[in-house]
């Protein structure tokens, strides 16, 4: 299933996550920690990002590109650059 209409609460964002030498993330993901038990790359945290990053999933699964599963997250915290 590429994608669960049910909403996930983020119990941590960690510190963005560290491109292997010659590779650039274009979004700065970070690593974080669901209520569910989960981990997940947060690949956004404004709506034009999310919007971009679940569309694009989305059209590539329906043109046959391998693509993870996602999740819309959400985190109730002050600051979600915030370990």
């Amino acid at each position: 299933m590429l994608f669960s209409s049910s909403r996930t609460m983020l119990l941590t964002i960690d510190d963005p996550v560290i491109a292997p030498k010659g590779l650039v993330y274009s979004t700065a993901p970070r690593r974080a920690e669901g209520d569910n038990g989960r981990s997940y790359f947060i690949k956004g945290d404004n709506n034009e990002t999310v919007f971009a990053e679940i569309a694009g999933c989305i059209l590539a699964d329906a043109v046959g590109l391998p693509v993870p599963a996602i999740a819309l997250c959400q985190f109730d915290g002050d600051d979600v650059r915030r370990k």
